[in-house]
């Protein structure tokens, strides 16, 4: 409750309970009186108060793929134990790269061609590889939904593999790490592309997101991060809103009781912000965010970004990283 003229002390003294009480007299009545009307005769104050509406305008839900690390998407990194046949996992680098080339290809017709034939083979201490036969027709027949576990991703999978080879992923028994940086530095030029990297800035975000374009991610959970330690991932989906304020002006006498006349005495305003993007989606690149919903939540544009995976909580919010503007090369 607000005052919007200064009072005396004793016009203070009138009871929250019993305004709150009238109040559904004075709304009733308030569509009457939407100017303010002139003082009452009698000595007291005007009051107020503001009920907040949000209103969604706008929703984005993910712009780009929705895969994962392990199987199927994994099929081109090389064995753990050739004897089980599990391979490495692709490396949350190579997930977000991937996914980005796969919208970027949409978006811009670059990739125009991938890779629809190739092979991994050996394990995580010695391996060989080799990828070829680019093709327009490779893009047909991948997804942008999840595969599922036992799903066909093999086209996926072979662009995966390349992406890994190019920005030099490193094959672990329990994890998959690249230097983030090498998208910029090796990925995107290699197919022509370019982009602009920053630390973490809310208002490229949200520009970003105004043009429906993706914003790669590299962040921590660690103040000093070592391999698997930071996580890349894709801010691909946001929320725009407004709020709509209705605020109730009333008199309040001096001897402490409302007065709710509507033909004078009370009367509404009404304003509204301004629509903007201040709830975003974040692509994390793992499958228990397609099949259960863990971790697809919204999250602010400041916020701590907490997720949730095989019982173990994370924050990432240090060394904060953003990968933007992704264009066609000029050189």
């Amino acid at each position: 409750m607000s005052l919007i003229r200064k009072s005396s002390d004793e016009a203070l003294s009138f009871s929250v309970e019993l305004i709150h009480s009238y109040k559904s007299f004075w709304n009733h009545f308030s569509s009457y009186a939407l100017q303010k009307p002139m003082d009452p005769e009698e000595n007291g104050d005007w009051f107020s108060h503001t009920d907040i509406e949000i209103i969604v305008d706008e929703t984005v839900d993910h712009l780009v793929a929705k895969w994962d690390q392990k199987h199927p998407y994994n099929t081109y990194c090389p064995y753990i134990d050739q004897e089980t046949g599990i391979r490495a996992v692709t490396g949350c680098v190579a997930i977000a790269a991937g996914q980005l080339l796969y919208f970027l290809h949409d978006k811009l017709g670059i990739p125009s061609q991938m890779v629809s034939s190739g092979y991994c083979v050996g394990d995580i201490d010695n391996y060989s590889r080799e990828f070829f036969n680019y093709s327009t027709a490779a893009w047909s027949y991948m997804s942008k939904n999840y595969a599922g576990a036992y799903g066909n991703a093999n086209f996926e999978a072979l662009m995966l593999g390349n992406i890994g080879a190019i920005i030099n992923m490193h094959y672990r028994e329990k994890y998959s790490w690249a230097i983030p940086k090498n998208i910029m530095d090796d990925l995107l030029p290699y197919y022509g592309l370019t982009c602009e990297r920053d630390d973490y800035d809310e208002g490229i975000v949200k520009q970003s997101l105004e043009e429906n374009m993706p914003v790669v991610v590299s962040a921590s959970d660690c103040l000093i991060p070592v391999d698997g330690d930071i996580h890349c991932f894709v801010i691909d989906g946001y929320r725009k809103t407004h709020e709509e304020y209705t605020t109730y002006h009333y008199w309040v006498p001096d001897d402490g009781e409302p007065d709710f006349d509507p033909d004078h005495q009370s009367y509404y305003t009404t304003s509204r912000s301004d629509t903007e993007i201040n709830s975003i989606k974040i692509n994390w690149g793992w499958s228990s965010q397609w099949t259960s919903g863990i971790n697809d939540g919204w999250y602010t544009l400041t916020d701590d970004w907490l997720t949730t995976l095989n019982n173990d909580t994370q924050t990432w919010n240090h060394h904060r990283v953003i990968y933007h503007s992704f264009s066609l090369s000029t050189d």
